[in-house]
């Protein structure tokens, strides 16, 4: 059986320099002692103007619909739907 396709977006170059500077920040949730905040971001974006001259696209997939909750209570808004007494 085949999987359907994931839907994918191409990246921003935002988006492409944040995970780069994060993969130089951290090992999962550990700081990386040897490179600073400053240096990741910089390095980072060297790397997705590189990736971008060497005609690279990186995807993204499609966020999630939201559950729709549409008959229920707003908790968050703290109002009822339309409709609603």
């Amino acid at each position: 059986m085949i999987d359907a396709p994931l839907p994918l977006r191409p990246a921003t170059s935002d988006e492409i320099e944040q995970a780069l500077a994060h993969a130089l920040r951290f090992d999962g949730r550990k700081a990386f002692r040897l490179s600073g905040e400053s240096m990741a971001k910089i390095t980072a974006a060297h790397l997705a103007e590189c990736l971008r001259q060497s005609g690279f696209v990186v995807m993204k997939k499609l966020p999630s619909p939201m559950h729709s909750d549409a008959g229920h209570y707003d908790a968050a808004r703290r109002v009822k739907p339309p409709g609603d007494a």
